[in-house]
């Protein structure tokens, strides 16, 4: 059943030292606590029947009648809100009472004193407090200049408060045709007044996805730490990103790759063998640039990824192959130095592409064209880039050990993981293996 209990604020007003109602709902699992805004004296408060006491005065001066009428009236007050929060409560479903619920009854959903209600600042809080990695950060405050941008265009300011299900629905139309807006010399002067912008260039559907994705991942975080309470989200889906058919070198290929002469090229020779050494051990880019000698504990690598470090902090432990540590010792470089002699990310996909090509491999793939959605087909060499290593070790362990758990343990993947599904293929020579089990 549900039950309200009222109580004074432990602190006074500085001024007045009167003390605020305090409301207390409970139901089940429920447990939530918020101020009334009703201030009234410690003196006139009955702990006991949660009440106030109006006071017994024999000699009624105008001036009492004034105060006894405005503690009748913050009687009558609490009395409606306790009424307003039982009569929303039964007309709530359960499941849609969040952290925030009893705030909204009560206050309208109004920002806390001396908290912003602007979704870009707030996004600023959660961009400090979230614990991504650079990179996610760097995602996040492309979102949050693309908001700010809207609101030069739309003239008007985003807040949590008001932020609806259409807003969603704008912004992702603004998010689509910003390179449109973007021809006209007005908009490139908008452009110019938000710090760090560049001029929007055509978004595929699952750039806008990801941006949507990363927005509503906000809201959630906004929600659980009291800076709203209404989810905008909830009755508005997001389109499922697309993605084609995973492509990465095969095992044939990797190793044809390793055992090229390279020696006229000594630069290139090194880029190569990171990237070999990157196909066994399966992590991303932005993890290896940061490996020294110490992460290499008895022919083990030994690192967390920067990805999930601020969300759940796992140590993966990869066992170095005979081509990986031989790779290691060719290379590596006492800490606190970098593990291998790296150019710059960008160089880096360069490389790859020139490493590949040069080894005369030039199987053609369908990939995804990221803007259009259409597919097209191109030669390996030409669409190779740092992550396809790590879907290089991924989809050729899938193709010996079918169990998707197992591999996670190494590549940092979570049971059940969906994303998992972009790194493998089930192929031909897969589904022919299941149906010989029938025999």
């Amino acid at each position: 059943m549900a039950r309200i209990s009222l109580h004074l604020s432990k602190r006074s007003d500085k001024t007045t030292n009167m003390r605020e109602i305090m409301m207390r709902f409970y139901h089940g699992k429920i447990n939530q606590r918020c101020g009334t805004h009703i201030w009234v004296p410690a003196t006139l408060w009955n702990e006991k029947q949660q009440e106030l006491t109006l006071p017994k005065w024999r000699n009624m001066t105008p001036e009492r009648k004034k105060i006894k009428r405005e503690l009748a009236h913050q009687a009558s007050s609490l009395h409606s809100i306790k009424s307003r929060v039982l009569k929303a409560f039964y007309k709530t479903p359960q499941e849609d009472i969040g952290p925030g619920w009893l705030r909204q009854v009560l206050l309208g959903n109004k920002p806390a004193e001396g908290k912003s209600d602007s979704v870009v600042a707030v996004m600023d809080t959660y961009i400090e407090q979230a614990g991504f990695s650079q990179s996610r950060i760097m995602h996040f405050k492309s979102l949050r200049r693309a908001l700010m941008r809207y609101e030069a265009h739309a003239c008007r300011r985003l807040t949590l408060a008001k932020f609806s299900a259409g807003d969603i629905d704008s912004i992702e139309d603004f998010l689509r045709s910003e390179h449109i807006l973007a021809k006209d010399p007005k908009y490139r002067k908008t452009v110019e007044t938000v710090p760090g912008s560049r001029m929007p260039k055509e978004r595929g559907n699952n750039a806008v996805t990801c941006l949507m994705r990363m927005l509503r991942s906000f809201f959630l975080w906004a929600i659980k730490h009291g800076h709203t309470v209404g989810n905008p989200f909830k009755t508005r889906p997001i389109e499922n990103s697309v993605y084609g058919t995973p492509f990465f070198l095969t095992v044939e290929e990797r190793n044809s790759l390793y055992s090229h002469d390279f020696s006229p090229t000594p630069k290139l020779a090194a880029q190569r063998d990171i990237f070999v050494f990157q196909c066994m051990v399966g992590m991303r880019v932005g993890d290896l640039y940061r490996l020294t000698s110490d992460n290499i504990v008895d022919g083990t690598l030994e690192y967390i990824p920067a990805k999930t470090a601020g969300q759940r902090p796992t140590t993966l432990r990869v066992p170095l192959n005979a081509v990986a540590l031989e790779i290691l010792h060719r290379h590596s470089r006492p800490a606190p130095m970098p593990l291998f002699p790296f150019s710059s990310r960008h160089k880096y996909n360069c490389d790859i592409k020139a490493v590949i090509r040069q080894a005369g491999i030039t199987r053609m793939v369908s990939v995804i064209n990221p803007t259009t959605g259409a597919t097209e087909l191109h030669p390996i060499c030409d669409v190779a880039s740092s992550h396809m290593a790590r879907r290089c070790f991924i989809g050729n362990l899938y193709k010996k050990v079918k169990d998707p758990n197992l591999i996670g343990k190494l590549t940092g993947h979570t049971e059940g993981s969906r994303a998992f599904s972009r790194y493998r293929d089930i192929d031909e020579d897969t589904c022919r293996e299941l149906v010989e089990m029938l025999e």
